[in-house]
């Protein structure tokens, strides 16, 4: 069994923790990719957990699967305390409701589900064009707050359901036109999930995976009068208190499109909405929103989260005259995977199956 380093044990133990508690090798994956643990230690982590699992696909051992986590223990979890932090993640594109609709017919008389809704961001920008939503989130305290960011308009036809994806056939949601995903697939088991939602989806529905690109270049004209948030910094303190900061992305990890390229969705569509350039943020906010991610998660730093925040705090105030930052989160990407409305022969060939 891998050594496991004396830096390693805290996020381990939390991974050990996320691990056992819901039961797939998702998370192990995306924590070793993200740098919070050495893949060597998710040998080790199998060790520390009983109740490690490799889960079998499909929709049946996915609904088989839920019941391992319908009793979710209050040990630390990567978004627990996450909730308070959330405000200060940035905004979507303001196009995203706009284009979205317009593209993909919403009328305002069907159904949305958000999957890994958080504080109800996404559910509630875009719940205008619905006549109900549903979002579905594991963290009570994430739901908490989307009942307090509801609107008194939404409060009839907007409901909060406590669960994972792959909960979904157990919890009888009923059929959707659209399932949103905003940076929350990867948490998932992607394969029993696309599988889970597909099932959810009305006949030409979409699954939409909705996250920032960071990749796309920065506006150099237009912008506020503030410095850039200097992430390097931040980084830097990350690496003092946790042995480690944000890991660069994995240039072997599987993108989504390719993987959706291989389901029964189909290639996606690719759909890029302008950034907000306007986004003005104070050195709480530059802190919090990092708080607001797995791998910086207040769990992570235990009794010396009021000692890192006081020094980073302090750090951040002499890169800038005007006590604000200014963020780009990039670009709006969306992919959007429909599904197919079957054909007439397809319908006719079906019901001679059922009659059989």
């Amino acid at each position: 069994m891998p050594k496991v380093s004396d830096r390693d044990l805290p996020a381990l133990v939390l991974a050990a923790e996320r691990h056992s508690e819901f039961g797939d090798r998702i998370c192990l994956d995306r924590l070793a990719q993200e740098g919070e643990i050495d893949r060597g230690a998710t040998g080790a982590l199998c060790g520390v957990s009983k109740k490690a699992t490799l889960r079998r696909t499909g929709l049946r051992s996915a609904a088989r699967s839920c019941d391992m986590s319908r009793n979710v223990s209050a040990r630390s979890r990567p978004y627990r305390d996450a909730a308070r932090y959330y405000r200060a993640r940035p905004p979507y594109s303001s196009e995203l409701r706009p284009r979205l609709s317009a593209l993909l017919g919403w009328d305002g008389t069907r159904r949305l589900l958000d999957i890994g809704c958080g504080p109800g961001v996404v559910a509630l920008e875009l719940a205008p064009n619905f006549a109900e939503v549903v979002g579905l989130d594991p963290e009570e305290q994430m739901l908490t707050e989307a009942r307090k960011l509801t609107p008194a308009s939404g409060r009839g036809k907007i409901r909060w359901v406590q669960g994972r994806a792959e909960d979904i056939p157990a919890l009888d949601l009923g059929r959707f036109l659209a399932v949103s995903l905003a940076q929350s697939f990867h948490w998932t088991d992607k394969v029993a999930v696309v599988e889970i939602v597909h099932a959810s989806l009305e006949p030409g529905g979409a699954m939409l995976l909705i996250h920032h690109d960071p990749s796309s270049p920065a506006p150099q004209v237009g912008r506020p009068p503030h410095p850039p948030i200097p992430h390097a910094v931040i980084n830097d303190a990350l690496v003092r208190y946790l042995g480690r900061g944000k890991s660069p992305p994995d240039p072997h990890r599987e993108r989504h499109e390719v993987f959706l390229a291989r389901t029964r969705f189909g290639a996606p569509q690719r759909l890029v909405l302008p950034g907000r350039t306007d986004l003005v943020r104070t050195v709480d906010d530059a802190i919090d929103a990092y708080l607001a991610t797995s791998f910086a998660a207040p769990d992570l730093f235990g009794e010396r989260l009021g000692e890192f925040r006081a020094e980073l705090t302090h750090a951040l105030r002499q890169h800038t005259d005007t006590g604000l930052f200014w963020e780009w989160p990039g670009d709006t990407e969306v992919l959007i995977a429909r599904k197919r409305v079957a054909s007439q022969a397809t319908k006719q060939a079906a019901r001679r199956s059922d009659s059989d």
